[in-house]
């Protein structure tokens, strides 16, 4: 489906999907189309979250460095 999109980072590692809404119009899916796509490919979008690692926000790092510093 083309309304579907895989983000990779720099190294072409997948990190996300992205769902245009404008090729769901261009390709008049709903929302149930969406949830049927992600179902057939359910075993591979799990396996990328399991071997994912969660990422550290702005905000965190700044509270573990004050943490350290003060």
């Amino acid at each position: 489906m083309q309304a579907l999109s895989f983000i990779t980072n720099g190294k072409g590692e997948q990190e996300g999907i992205l769902i245009n809404y404008k090729d769901l119009k261009r390709l008049n899916l709903k929302v149930a189309d969406v949830i049927a796509t992600l179902k057939e490919h359910e075993l591979a979008i799990n396996a990328e979250i399991d071997k994912s690692v969660p990422a550290t926000s702005m905000a965190d790092a700044l509270s573990k460095l004050k943490g350290k510093l003060g």
